[in-house]
């Protein structure tokens, strides 16, 4: 079996290729500290407000106190405040809650008692920064030139797939009909 010129080169074009290729993967999955101009962020407020409501009526009292009264001054007046409902309307505020109290008193003894109780939270600011990466392009072009010694025109269109710094690229020279096979790396990069 005969080995030919040709193979050989086949041979270690793809051999460097497959080289070249698992190096620029590896250089691709590292994380980038550039944030790139694509990147998008989203802002979420949430604002917690907790809000309890009750309603008490008739409670049975713990302790009942009897008052003696030695002289009573005006029976009729001590009778209608005796049935008399009153009402007592309270509210209490601060920076971390607010209270309304409604209290129904009637004969002497607690009728209903209505709270509303609204504590504060401070509102949480959650911001995700969506980062979208430039993993993968593909580019076409060309090169055209001219061979001072040989008096030849070059003309060799080519592709490039870039993975993040790393440009790699094929093409075909027209006059040489030769392949080419280039790399090239990003050093430098502006971001505005």
């Amino acid at each position: 079996m005969i080995i030919k010129k040709e193979h050989i080169i086949i041979a270690l074009l793809t051999v460097a290729f497959i080289i070249v290729s698992v190096f620029l993967f590896k250089e691709c999955s590292k994380e980038s500290d550039i944030v790139p101009i694509i990147s998008t962020s989203d802002t979420i407020t949430v604002i917690d407000t907790l809000s309890v409501t009750d309603t008490l009526y008739y409670p049975l009292p713990d302790t009942i106190i009897i008052h003696e009264h030695d002289s009573i001054k005006d029976t009729s007046a001590l009778i209608d405040d005796y049935f008399n409902e009153k009402v007592y309307k309270k509210s209490f505020a601060d920076t971390l809650y607010k209270m309304d109290i409604n209290i129904s008193v009637e004969r002497n003894a607690l009728k209903s008692m209505d709270y509303d109780l609204k504590l504060y939270i401070p509102s949480t600011t959650v911001t995700n920064t969506i980062v979208k990466k430039e993993v993968f392009y593909i580019a076409a072009g060309g090169e055209i030139g001219w061979r001072f010694k040989s008096k030849a025109p070059i003309i060799a269109p080519e592709i490039d797939f870039g993975f993040g710094k790393h440009v790699i690229g094929g093409g075909y020279e027209f006059f040489e009909k030769a392949g080419i096979l280039s790399y090239k790396y990003k050093f430098l990069q502006i971001i505005k």
